[in-house]
């Protein structure tokens, strides 16, 4: 019972943000060298239980717990209001010396072996220094925080010198987790600048691990126009394997009557990682483990919602369509190989974080203002206005989504770039003509264009489709906002 009291006390200390069973193993009790057996089983005994009322468990993220918002504000406005009540309910220095003391130790035993030319294990000694700044960070100690953490981060890389892709893995996945500490203790500290850099480095870091070079497997990689988002799908195919000398790599040989020969391969991106499970080779095994590493880990797409919402703490203008483009294709490209319908899960709550931040931001992303010339005075005087076509975003009008959805719908993506530039230059005349049958005029296109005929086909249809036609004709547009 008395166990019971302090690891209960040990729990509702973390109030104030997220933690996990990692956070859980530095519980004083558990470090004594007299704990009983059973006190792991006994403290997921304890979760079990405050999950019904006072913890929810976070499928996705950092970490795996964290206290429901009443609860933890409520522990908060009893903390500011009695000197007992915080000390209880709150980390104190005195009491994680001894914790600390114990990892310190541990680093000098390091240190010496070190001294000692005797091997030792890059990742043992990054994930001390890993958790000596959970510690500081839980002490509110900041400064000691970053300095451990990137202690870590560079004894880890360090270890990333060889050449074994086979670790390759678990030394991403451990440098993206100290990363992403590293950068949240830098937003408590304000200084939203080097959380900004942090992340972005992360991203680039998992863009890099995701790439995969096809033409090393013999394949050739194209993209296949569909209706819905993100309305293309990666194709992996080889027209003629012999012609590829990576070839053998992928594609499995079949005993004939009269000759071995290699049978035609084709793949879709989300079935990637199961067409290179056949016939397993040690190429495509490394292949697969690092990119089911990005399927299967829940941190992984953490650093994109991260950099995005510093964006809005940086109040340089807050979230802007270029963000979300970003994002976007970051998200796309990196799980590019990811079978959505069978891990769903990741995608759902990365999209869910993502409309929460939008929510919260509580104000209409613009797009950006052109400088126009004003025909009523001089042509020096200009103004800064949005294009026409942006403006129909306030009437919940989005151009990119309804012009990818049209072309998917009559599997013409290939003229996508094209028609978008040409609908961002339409102006309010060149609109109502559309929309009135009346004589348009051809001025908004190249002339020398190839397709052109054809382009220009796709455009009117696309501003006469119904029922997008019916709804722009209703909007309460006036002709002199657009000049």
């Amino acid at each position: 019972m008395v166990a019971a009291s302090f690891l209960i006390n040990h729990l509702y200390k973390y109030h104030s943000g997220g933690f996990s069973w990692r956070n859980i193993e530095q519980t004083p009790e558990l470090l004594e060298v007299y704990k009983i057996p059973e006190f792991r089983g006994f403290i997921n005994s304890i979760l079990s239980y405050l999950m019904q009322t006072h913890i929810i468990q976070i499928p996705c993220g950092l970490f795996q717990f964290k206290f429901r918002k009443q609860i933890s504000e409520e522990i908060s406005l009893a903390s500011k209001v009695s000197e007992e009540i915080s000390a209880i309910f709150n980390f104190t220095l005195d009491e994680s010396q001894a914790v600390k003391r114990h990892y310190l130790e541990m680093i000098s035993k390091y240190q010496q072996l070190h001294a000692d030319h005797q091997i030792v294990s890059p990742h043992a000694e990054a994930g001390i220094h890993h958790i000596l700044a959970d510690l500081y960070m839980a002490d509110e100690e900041y400064n000691l925080a970053i300095f451990e953490y990137q202690t870590a981060l560079k004894v880890l890389s360090q270890e990333n010198t060889d050449n074994d892709d086979s670790h390759k893995a678990t030394f991403t996945l451990a440098y993206i987790r100290c990363m992403l500490k590293l950068g949240m203790v830098f937003e408590k500290r304000k200084t939203f600048s080097s959380a900004y850099n942090i992340y972005n480095e992360i991203i680039d870091r998992i863009i890099r691990f995701r790439e995969f070079n096809e033409k090393d497997f013999g394949l050739i990689y194209k993209e296949k126009p569909k209706e819905r988002w993100p309305y293309t799908e990666s194709i992996l195919y080889c027209s003629n394997q012999h012609s590829f000398d990576g070839a053998r790599k992928i594609f499995p040989t079949y005993c004939c009557s009269r000759k071995f020969r290699n049978l035609q391969y084709r793949t879709k991106g989300k079935y990637m990682i199961s067409d290179f499970a056949f016939q397993m080779t040690s190429d495509k095994h490394t292949v697969i483990q690092r990119l089911a590493m990005l399927e299967d880990t829940q941190i992984v797409y953490q650093a994109l919602l991260a950099k995005l919402f510093i964006n809005e703490k940086i109040e340089l203008g807050g979230i802007t369509r270029s963000n979300l483009d970003v994002i976007e294709g970051e998200y796309q490209y990196i799980s590019l190989t990811t079978n959505e319908k069978e891990k769903f899960l990741i995608s759902t709550d990365f999209f869910r974080r993502l409309g929460d931040i939008l929510f919260y931001k509580n104000g209409l992303i613009g797009f950006s203002y052109e400088r126009t010339k004003d025909t009523k005075e001089n042509d020096w005087d200009t103004e800064l206005r949005e294009t026409f076509v942006d403006s129909l975003y306030y009437w919940a009008f989005n151009l990119k989504t309804e012009l990818q959805s049209f072309c998917g719908k009559n599997k013409c993506y290939e003229y996508f770039p094209k028609l978008y530039k040409y609908c961002r230059e339409l102006n309010y005349n060149q609109f109502q003509d559309l929309l009135n049958n009346e004589q348009f005029t051809n001025e908004l296109f190249s002339t020398t264009e190839e397709n052109n005929n054809q382009i220009q086909k796709l455009f009117k249809a696309f501003w006469k489709e119904e029922p997008r036609r019916t709804r722009l004709r209703k909007l309460p547009i006036k002709r002199y906002y657009f000049m």
